[in-house]
């Protein structure tokens, strides 16, 4: 809510409060409330939310996204494509771009939908695709060179210990797969759907019936 203020002393400390927010807690547990701004007619609340919301999501890969968060925005940032405010469009477009990075493209156009025959759209979403995986990559790059120190430094007291244990190998690399868009769907009982008079008709006679 106070990000309807364009301040940059109020603003910048608010935007870094959200994100330790992402850093420490689940996206999934405060969805309902990534909702609810982003539903706000304010258009800094929305853009805001929606750079939020890139900066977060470009982290994630398949196997690390948050479902039910993605399921739940990804309709929102679609009709914020729409917004008249081009900031609040272009806020939308690294959302989006962030959750194909996440995704894969082909999980990603199952919220894509409505705007998938729009070419400048999608040539937005998708030049922010590119920019969160080079972005994520280099933030990866740079948590691994901070730490490398230390995991030096603990591989030399190992190996001057008489008794230490051989060093344990780092997995090998392997490329990031995509998720499945099955994973994304509600699971549906079709069994219920069924009219009750399917095995009746099923074993019928007539062909037409059955």
């Amino acid at each position: 809510e106070k990000f309807k203020e364009k301040k940059p002393v109020l603003r910048d400390p608010l935007i870094e409060c959200i994100d330790a927010v992402a850093a420490t807690v689940p996206l999934d547990n405060v969805v309902d409330d990534i909702v609810a701004a982003m539903g706000k007619p304010n258009p800094n609340i929305k853009l805001q939310t929606d750079q939020f919301l890139y900066r977060t999501i470009k982290r994630f890969t398949a196997a690390t996204v948050p479902k039910k968060a993605v399921k739940a925005i990804a309709p929102l940032l679609v009709k914020h494509t729409g917004e008249s405010d081009p900031d609040v469009r272009e806020a939308s477009y690294a959302a989006l771009g962030a959750i194909m990075k996440a995704l894969g493209e082909k999980a990603a156009m199952m919220f894509l939908t409505d705007i998938a025959e729009d070419k400048l759209k999608m040539g937005k979403i998708q030049e922010f695709r590119d920019k969160a995986a080079a972005e994520a990559a280099a933030e990866e790059a740079a948590k691994a060179a901070e730490s490398a120190p230390a995991q030096e430094a603990v591989a030399e007291v190992a190996s001057s210990a008489p008794s230490a244990a051989p060093a344990a190998q780092a997995p090998a690399a392997v490329n990031e797969a995509e998720i499945d868009p099955w994973d994304l769907y509600d699971p549906v009982d079709v069994l219920a759907k069924l009219p009750p008079n399917f095995y009746e008709q099923l074993e019928s006679k007539k062909w037409q019936e059955r």
